[in-house]
């Protein structure tokens, strides 16, 4: 991983016509993703626009304002962001580096801090719960014999047309519960309502037990991380499946361990996401473990209930500045525990 890049481009969210695209600038940015429905609020300022970009970026505004005698509301134009950032031996065939925030400008500022200009930029994720998404109501059939799945319920809602808008590919899957998505829906119907796709969403996951939550680019199907039997249960199908090793070269500062909970500091990487499983058998030797207590100097076996190998993401912190120090993603993890993990209630796959 060498040379950092990073791409920022604006468009017009109605006919996606472009403003302008920046490799230059200086620019930081912030954006915490967690496990919620609506990605938090990202931040990016941007160093030294033109006046015509700036009041380009500035004008927008998601709420409707009043205009004339305020009678009448004037809807001004949406603004599209969308910020890629990573190394430059990263590059996709297109020559951008992974997408970091995709989001529309909620709000926005623009100052002179001598010598520099700098533009504000608030920007809410385009799959946010504070965004409406439209889908077209439909009913799955009422034979058994020819169901639709949970997760062909949840590409019906989310992809296309007559979804949500979604691209198939971006639905994530990688850390569902396998058996939830293969479960049948008998002749139930999904009305889209006044909160479209995020209220359908939630009917789905409350019904079937698992999570979900959006993504810089769509949206991921994950477990539940309670603390059940069940949930634990269903990690552990999760450890005998696919996980990602985390490199002890790409940490950029010490592990600090919990119980059962691990928060590592790792080079910025977008494709880290919340419900992803994660692997850290390789970072064993580099993990601070103080932040266990006293518990760690009076108890033999405090490995049994407390450290794991396998973790799933609760949490990331992307934060970089192009001029700075900052270029890293701060990945917080636990897993589901029913309180009975010293009697081997995580399961280590077969080797």
């Amino acid at each position: 991983m060498y040379k950092r890049v990073i791409r920022l481009e604006a468009s017009n969210f109605s006919d996606k016509e472009p403003i302008f695209t920046t490799v230059e600038h200086r620019i930081s940015f912030e954006l915490e993703v967690g496990l919620a429905q609506g990605l938090a609020m990202a931040r990016v300022q941007i160093y030294n626009l033109a006046i015509d970009q700036i009041k380009a970026l500035t004008r927008s505004d998601i709420e409707s304002i009043s205009s004339g005698d305020g009678k009448n509301n004037r809807q001004l134009e949406k603004v599209r962001i969308k910020l890629f950032a990573g190394y430059e031996d990263e590059l996709d065939d297109k020559g951008k580096p992974p997408l970091v925030i995709d989001g529309f400008v909620m709000n926005s500022a623009s100052l002179k801090k001598l010598p520099e200009n700098i533009t504000f930029l608030y920007v809410i994720a385009s799959g946010s719960n504070l965004l409406i998404q439209d889908f077209t109501t439909f009913s799955t059939p009422d034979s058994k014999s020819t169901p639709m799945k949970v997760k062909d319920v949840i590409l019906r809602l989310c992809v296309g047309d007559e979804g949500a808008g979604y691209e198939a590919a971006n639905i994530n899957f990688d850390s569902a519960p396998v058996a939830i998505m293969e479960k049948p829906v008998i002749a139930h119907t999904y009305t889209n309502g006044e909160k479209g796709l995020i209220k359908a969403l939630d009917e789905v996951a409350e019904e079937f037990h698992f999570n979900w939550g959006t993504r810089a680019n769509g949206i991921a199907i994950y477990p539940l991380l309670a603390d059940s039997a069940k949930d634990s249960s269903e990690f552990n199908v999760l450890i005998a499946g696919k996980s990602l090793k985390i490199s002890p070269l790409k940490i950029r500062g010490t592990p600090l361990t919990g119980m059962a909970t691990i928060q590592i500091p790792h080079n910025l990487d977008a494709t880290l996401i919340p419900g992803l499983l994660i692997d850290v058998g390789d970072l064993k030797g580099l993990i601070d473990y103080t932040h266990l207590g006293e518990t760690v100097y009076f108890t033999d076996d405090i490995w049994k209930y407390a450290v794991f190998q396998y973790y799933m993401v609760k949490k990331i912190i992307h934060k970089g500045d192009t001029h700075g120090s900052d270029w890293q993603s701060t990945i917080s993890c636990m897993f589901p525990s029913s309180g009975k993990t010293s009697d081997n209630e995580i399961k280590q796959p077969k080797k």
